[in-house]
């Protein structure tokens, strides 16, 4: 994690010497990263305060489905650290309207694996089996296809899917 935090302090050194804009594509991803750190060291107020920030910032541009969609499965995950279950799930699921939608008529999306990914962990921390295991065969469909059948999270979900 440290080391982490060096190498994100340094690059928003280099946004800001740049006057790159606090909306801009990459600074949103930057701030996504910082997130998760701050996630990782229970700060999850603050991180969840930064991906509210993200996520104005991808409406506001309205664009960047793919990593919005990312945005919303970072602020589920803190939500679900944070003791707020139904929060959590309401930002999955919009994390899979939109990487559905951007997915298109594509067979298989790696943020709708993902996405659904996201969905069948709540679903079996919340002891919703059935519901679990449905979005675990959708995430393994997507990723299988997206990413391979060796890519970690495609093994998580097909276990998932055989428990």
């Amino acid at each position: 994690p440290d080391d982490a935090q060096r190498w994100l302090d340094a690059a928003s050194a280099k946004y800001l010497e740049a006057h790159v804009p606090s909306t801009n594509p990459a600074m949103l991803t930057q701030k996504i990263t910082q997130a998760q750190i701050w996630a990782g060291q229970g700060r999850l107020a603050e991180a969840e305060a930064l991906m509210n920030e993200v996520l104005e910032g991808y409406v506001k541009r309205d664009c960047c489905m793919g990593p919005r969609s990312v945005a919303y499965l970072a602020r589920s995950s803190v939500e679900a650290a944070n003791k707020q279950p139904a929060r959590a799930l309401e930002d999955a699921q919009s994390a899979l309207k939109i990487s559905r939608q951007a997915q298109g008529a594509l067979p298989a999306s790696s943020y709708t694996g993902q996405a659904w990914l996201a969905l069948a962990r709540l679903h079996h921390a919340q002891g919703n089996e059935a519901e679990a295991k449905r979005a675990y065969q959708a995430a393994f469909e997507n990723l299988s296809g997206a990413v391979g059948d060796r890519h970690p999270d495609t093994l998580q979900a097909k276990a998932g899917m055989n428990k």
